[in-house]
């Protein structure tokens, strides 16, 4: 018998890297900028948008699990504060975010990704917990798993508990037979382990843990590892 009956996975970062994507899609946006609203480009470079931005999330604070919202929203807010009718921003900040969620999904699955969805969803119910925007059938991997919770539709990000109960009140099974997979020791692992499931810490990138965190139950540096890890777990309830 096996000890785990669902295993929920991060998706950013743990089944691909996102980072490098993201920092394409603002240099792409800004060059949007250049050309539909330069007055905005003039008065800020791409840094000092990005701050600009960023304040605008700080002071909306209602809105900060609305990852998308709060994108068109405040970049809405910055072309109007540069002289754009409302109309004109909104319209622009929309264009923006299409041209956003397009570069963003243009994601290069971690090598051995998919052989682990294929692998893990033969044996058990897959669920992803996630805090970003990706859409799984728009990566063509909505196949691989039977539910998705992400922090826009529960209006709660990681750490934040509610998003791990929806999977266990979706799965229909306790805590302890959910194993979670995540590379962010504190939104992954500690938010899951508060719940009462098993973690698996994904480090690809050869991070120390932090001092202050409980351990992970394992810790896996490649996503080839993580079945024979499964397996290990499973053998010591």
């Amino acid at each position: 018998m096996s000890r785990f009956h669902v295993i929920t996975l991060d998706l950013d970062n743990t089944l691909w890297d996102l980072d490098p994507i993201l920092w394409q899609a603002e240099d792409t946006i800004y060059e949007l900028l250049q050309q539909r609203c330069p007055e905005v480009t003039q008065r800020f470079d791409s840094t000092s948008l990005r701050n600009e931005r960023i304040k605008f999330w700080q002071a909306n604070a209602e809105l900060k699990h609305q990852i998308s919202l709060m994108r068109q929203r405040s970049l809405a807010h910055v072309i109007e504060g540069c002289g754009y009718s409302a109309e004109q921003a909104a319209n622009i900040s929309a264009e923006a975010f299409e041209l956003f969620l397009t570069l963003r999904h243009q994601i290069t699955l971690y090598d051995h990704a998919l052989p682990l969805l294929t692998q893990l969803s033969k044996r058990y119910t897959l669920g992803a917990l996630s805090n970003g925007n990706a859409d799984l059938s728009r990566l063509g991997l909505n196949d691989f798993f039977q539910f998705h919770f992400s922090a826009e539709q529960l209006n709660a990000s990681k750490p934040d508990p509610k998003i791990f109960h929806a999977a266990i009140e979706h799965s229909g099974v306790r805590a302890e037979q959910i194993l979670h997979i995540g590379d962010h020791p504190k939104e992954d692992i500690a938010g899951a382990q508060a719940t009462g499931m098993a973690t698996i810490w994904f480090n690809n990138r050869g991070k120390s843990w932090p001092e202050d965190l409980a351990r992970a139950d394992a810790e896996a540096q490649c996503l080839s590892d993580i079945p024979a890890i499964i397996d290990q777990l499973n053998q010591s309830k």
